[in-house]
């Protein structure tokens, strides 16, 4: 356990929502509602799993019906890795409920599985306005084309353009935490 869900649990009662939507996978989803009653969320809320986002339309249209009901909605994205594609319909429903809400929150372990690309979509989740640019304008950007022929065809491959490594972080850094948990004291029970 990373408490990272106590972290938004905190950030989601600072600002005082009308209500929480928290998407995740699946099958966390029973975990997370435990984790969010622990730590006392003080505001109506809904977990909707990735999948069923995806899914259902029933249940994406019951959720913007909720958002709209309320002012002042919150947002959260945990394990945000499965909206890292931009293409996927979990991507796309995701930002349509992202635009009715005031906060959004997106958490993960790891938000780099592939390359830095995967970072684009989560923060596009976040805001169009950190990297104010459409995708294709991030790849050109941030990455350098490379065209090749594959079985007869050509393939593109784009690798991130390491001396923009520092414009790329800067760019990112006030919207990333990282904890790194280092405990001073550890404390060893033994049960019988």
């Amino acid at each position: 356990a990373s408490g990272k869900t106590r972290v938004a649990v905190t950030l989601a009662n600072y600002n005082s929502p009308d209500f929480l939507l928290y998407i995740c996978p699946f099958s966390c989803k029973d975990n997370i509602d435990a984790e969010l009653q622990r730590w006392g969320l003080e505001c109506p809320y809904r977990i909707v799993g990735y999948e069923t986002l995806s899914s259902s339309n029933k249940t994406y249209m019951a959720i913007r019906s909720e958002l709209e009901s309320h002012e002042r909605n919150f947002i959260i994205a945990d394990e945000s890795i499965f909206i890292k594609k931009g293409t996927t319909k979990r991507f796309r429903r995701s930002c349509e409920l992202r635009k009715l809400c005031k906060w959004a929150l997106v958490l993960n372990g790891t938000p780099i599985v592939n390359n830095e690309r995967d970072i684009y979509n989560q923060m596009e989740f976040l805001s169009h306005k950190i990297f104010n640019m459409n995708y294709y304008e991030f790849l050109q950007t941030f990455f350098i084309e490379h065209v090749f022929k594959k079985q007869g065809r050509e393939a593109h491959v784009w690798n991130f353009y390491t001396p923009n490594r520092p414009a790329f972080a800067k760019i990112i850094e006030p919207y990333v935490y990282m904890a790194d948990l280092v405990f001073e004291h550890k404390v060893r029970k033994n049960y019988r």
